[in-house]
């Protein structure tokens, strides 16, 4: 009777990973090399186990086989090229064909046997790749598939943690809030070394991460000595850059200069339609800062336009908390009078019971729902384009007590899974890197290229914890935070989670989701 030797993954973390998440019942890595060693190959069926995670290393699953016999791999072991995506599922194809020729010519009993759907998967992203962006959709198959093809979509890129204001809502700066413990001695002054952030960028344009680079920072990356020159490093490697800034520590010159450069998006919080609103959130600000910040971007946005270039494009950020939600009308205004091209409202996060009276309580967010309601139709009427975060937000509010009503992101996760790693990615002021938008991280980009920590074994591990998102199942951050825990439930990537899966579902891939596992966090 012919032994039948299972092959999973050339590689030992690959294949614990794909035997634990898609649940094979076969030999650990180990295990089967010894099999391999010890086969006899007239006594012995090959069977080459290709899953959404391995397809695209099927050349190396069949060279193990011809190692093991001391013979040549069919086409030198090489794997099908995933790029262009819309010759993939034929060049998968190719050496499927080319696998089982080599196997019958040596008169072996080999087999390859796809996981189900995944030749469906692999007809469905060539017939997609003709007319959608190809780096967008390879993100999509990385979903699908627990692996990284291409670099995040967006990339926080943290210059300082000096801030030249107090925000009261920050959970960063603000007066309020005195006791959190990570904030260890001269956390406040750090800055990411010029020389990091060249390195950084040169990784990110070989990634392609070319959609959004965001420089900002727990503090404002107006703060940072070089920020103007780190905007025209990304620029000049061609990546799509958005800066995020209260804007206090810019002049009308700087703005000038960032039209010039060329930087993408422009997000300016200011979080008030009104000087008098800007000053209650911001006590360490004037009336005068908040004026003179107004005029020095609508000059910005008149000498863009006598230059004749469509960027920045300006976003005026606010953040509604109790102290502003009735000024939304005027944020309106104030977005017409700028000239900036788009409005961005949502509300504050969780800072802790300091803050608790920046919260909307129910009576006040059924008042924002109307206030909203014209705010979209006012924008409609004026061109305004509108950021539908807090859509998204508000809608979570219907079943949650009134004392949750911050978890805009209860259970959503539980149900869909989230998609962070392979959309995301955050380089600290220390030289760590960030899992996501809060403090989960990484190890240290001192000692390695953000390349190599991209596609390290941990970083593969905690995306797929993330997107199955079951908490027996959970990573302890090298910073000593889960990876799943409560504070996902106010996630601030749920708009791009929640356009990923909008995007699964148009597309047609949603099917071939694996869904998540457990009840989270």
């Amino acid at each position: 009777m012919s032994q039948v030797i299972p092959l999973l993954a050339p590689d030992p973390e690959l294949h614990r990973r794909v035997r634990h998440y898609r649940g094979y019942a076969v030999p650990d890595f180990e295990q089967t090399v010894a099999l391999l060693a010890a086969s006899e190959p007239t006594a012995t069926t090959y069977r080459l186990l290709v899953s959404y995670d391995t397809f695209h290393r099927l050349g190396e699953l069949a060279g193990m086989v011809a190692r093991s016999l001391g013979l040549e791999p069919p086409d030198g072991g090489r794997n099908p090229e995933v790029f262009p995506l819309a010759g993939l599922a034929k060049r998968y194809r190719r050496v499927r064909e080319q696998t089982l020729g080599w196997a019958a010519e040596h008169c072996l009993e080999l087999e390859v046997e796809e996981q189900t759907g995944l030749l469906d998967l692999l007809d469905r992203i060539a017939a997609l790749a003709g007319h959608e962006d190809e780096e967008q959709l390879a993100r999509y198959l990385g979903v699908l598939c627990h692996h990284v093809f291409i670099g995040p979509e967006i990339v926080h890129l943290d210059l300082s943690n000096t801030c030249n204001s107090n925000c009261q809502f920050c959970g960063y700066h603000s007066d309020l809030i005195g006791d959190w413990d990570w904030k260890t001695p001269g956390w406040d002054r750090e800055q990411l070394p010029i020389i990091k952030a060249r390195e950084v960028i040169g990784d990110l344009r070989d990634l392609r991460c070319n959609r959004h680079v965001a420089v900002c920072g727990e503090g404002d990356p107006a703060t940072h000595p070089q920020v103007m020159e780190i905007l025209s490093l990304l620029k000049q490697a061609g990546l799509g850059t958005a800066l995020y800034t209260n804007g206090i520590g810019f002049r009308a010159a700087d703005f000038r200069r960032m039209v010039d450069l060329g930087v993408d998006l422009l997000y300016v919080n200011l979080s008030a339609g009104t000087p008098v609103g800007y000053t209650s959130l911001q006590p360490r600000q004037t009336a005068e800062v908040f004026h003179r910040l107004v005029a020095d971007l609508k000059a910005m946005v008149e000498y863009q336009r006598a230059c004749g270039k469509r960027t920045p494009e300006l976003t005026l950020k606010h953040v509604l908390t109790s102290l502003n939600y009735r000024e939304l009308p005027d944020m309106v205004a104030l977005s017409r009078h700028v000239g900036a091209g788009s409005l961005y409202p949502e509300l504050m996060h969780f800072s802790g019971a300091n803050t608790r009276h920046l919260y909307l309580e129910p009576a006040k967010i059924d008042e924002l729902r109307g206030l909203w309601e014209q705010a979209k139709r006012d924008c409609a009427a004026h061109g305004i384009p509108l950021m539908d975060q807090l859509d998204l937000q508000l809608a979570g509010f219907s079943t949650r007590q009134a004392e949750e009503q911050h978890l805009w992101t209860y259970d959503l996760y539980r149900r869909r899974g989230c998609y962070a790693g392979w959309f995301f990615t955050r380089v600290y002021t220390d030289q760590s890197l960030g899992f996501c938008c809060r403090h989960r991280k990484l190890d240290s980009l001192q000692h390695q290229s953000l390349r190599e920590a991209l596609f390290s074994d941990t970083y593969q591990t905690m995306r797929i914890q993330a997107k199955r998102f079951a908490v027996e199942d959970n990573h302890r951050c090298s910073n000593g935070t889960l990876l799943l825990s409560p504070d996902c439930n106010q996630c601030g990537n749920f708009y791009t989670n929640e356009t990923y899966y909008r995007e699964l579902v148009r597309l047609g891939l949603s099917e071939y989701l694996d869904r998540p596992a457990g009840e989270g966090a």
